[in-house]
C-alpha cells in the first residue's frame, strides 16, 4: 500500500509541474506574440511539449486562457505579498514598498509585456475583463486599508491613483528600459504632497 500512496503522489507531482510549465510558457507565449496566438500547439512548443499533452491539461483554448489569466495574477498576487510582508507604517515606507514591488516584477520584463496583452485582450472579452477588475478591486482595497491606517482620509482616491501611476510607468518602461524605480519614487512622493498626504505624514514623525 505505501508503494502504491507513494506512486499516486509523484504523479500528481508530476501532474502539477507540467500543467505550471504549460502555465509559464503561455504567458511566454502571450509576451511575444499576443493572446490571439495562443493554441495548444503554439504553447506546447514553447514548453517543449506535444499539443496532445496541453489539450491533456486544458480541454479548450478558452480555458487555456482563462487559467493563464487567473495564474498571471495570483503570480503578482504572490509577488506583492513578498515585497510587503510587514505593512508600512509612514508613506516614505509604502513608496519603498511599492517600488520594490515594481522592481521585482521589471526583472522579469515578460511579465510585464504579457501584463498589458492581457489587458488588452481583456478588453474584449468581458469574462476576462471582470478577472481582472476584481482582482485590482482587492488590491486597491487592501493598498486603502494600509493608506488610511497612516492616517489618509481619502485613502481610496489615492490608492487607486498608485495603481495607475505604477501601470502607466510599466508601460513606459517597455518603451524606455532606461527608466529607474527612483523615477516612480519621485512621482509617487508628489502624488502625496498633497495637503491630506503632508498631515499624515507628519503624524507619523517624517
Amino acid at each position: 500500500m505505501p508503494t502504491v500512496t507513494t506512486n499516486n503522489k509523484s504523479k500528481t507531482a508530476k501532474k502539477r509541474n507540467t500543467r505550471f510549465t504549460i502555465l509559464e510558457s503561455c504567458i511566454k507565449v502571450i509576451s511575444l506574440e499576443g493572446v490571439d496566438s495562443v493554441t495548444h500547439r503554439r504553447v506546447g512548443q514553447e514548453a517543449r511539449l506535444s499539443g496532445g499533452v496541453v489539450s491533456y491539461h486544458f480541454n479548450t483554448r478558452d480555458e487555456l486562457i482563462i487559467e493563464t489569466f487567473k495564474f498571471h495574477l495570483e503570480q503578482l498576487k504572490v509577488l506583492g505579498e513578498a515585497t510587503a510582508k510587514n505593512p508600512s507604517q509612514t508613506i516614505t515606507g509604502f513608496i519603498n514598498s511599492v517600488g520594490n514591488f515594481v522592481k521585482h516584477d521589471l526583472d522579469s520584463p515578460h511579465l510585464v509585456t504579457a501584463d498589458f496583452e492581457m489587458i488588452l485582450y481583456a478588453s474584449r472579452h468581458n469574462d476576462l475583463a471582470i478577472l481582472i477588475k476584481n482582482w485590482e478591486d482587492t488590491l486597491a482595497k487592501n493598498m486603502a486599508l494600509e493608506l488610511k491606517a497612516m492616517g489618509l482620509s481619502n485613502s481610496a482616491h489615492y490608492a487607486q491613483a498608485v495603481i495607475n501611476l505604477v501601470r502607466g510607468f510599466e508601460l513606459e518602461c517597455l518603451i524606455n528600459s532606461s527608466q529607474e524605480i527612483d523615477n516612480l519614487k519621485k512621482r509617487l512622493r508628489l502624488l502625496f504632497a498633497g495637503d491630506d498626504a503632508s498631515r499624515a505624514a507628519g503624524a507619523n514623525g517624517q
